[in-house]
């Protein structure tokens, strides 16, 4: 999975969905749907969705959908992944931006979903 290119093709869906008036609407909806998975390599898929993240809270300016694109991205990444799926949050979350507020945001999807990482 071409990490970059991805990662922009991600922010572009969730942009034409906003555009539509729908936060997460098909496009992004498509788009996560090949992140994540039982098949999935780790390591791609992280970077995809950092690159995703980084683009996503980079922006000075508000982004309407900023929180439920996050959430629908963490969802689709871990999906299917019963033993490993704590490790590759932990990762996300330690690497997701050196912008407080994604970190913020992840923490508290974590505790939403009643997800410990330490364990």
């Amino acid at each position: 999975m071409q990490g970059c290119f991805f990662g922009k093709a991600l922010i572009r869906a969730a942009e034409m969905d906003a555009e539509a008036g729908e936060c997460h609407g098909y496009f992004f909806r498509q788009a996560t749907n090949m992140i994540g998975g039982a098949a999935a390599e780790p390591a791609s898929h992280i970077r995809v969705a950092l690159e995703f993240l980084t683009r996503l809270w980079g922006s000075p300016s508000p982004v309407p959908y900023r929180e439920k694109a996050t959430g629908l991205l963490l969802e689709q990444l871990v999906r299917e992944r019963t033993a490993d799926y704590r490790r590759i949050l932990r990762t996300v979350a330690l690497r997701a931006s050196t912008n407080r507020a994604p970190r913020l945001y992840i923490a508290d999807w974590l505790r939403g979903h009643f997800i410990k990482l330490d364990d």
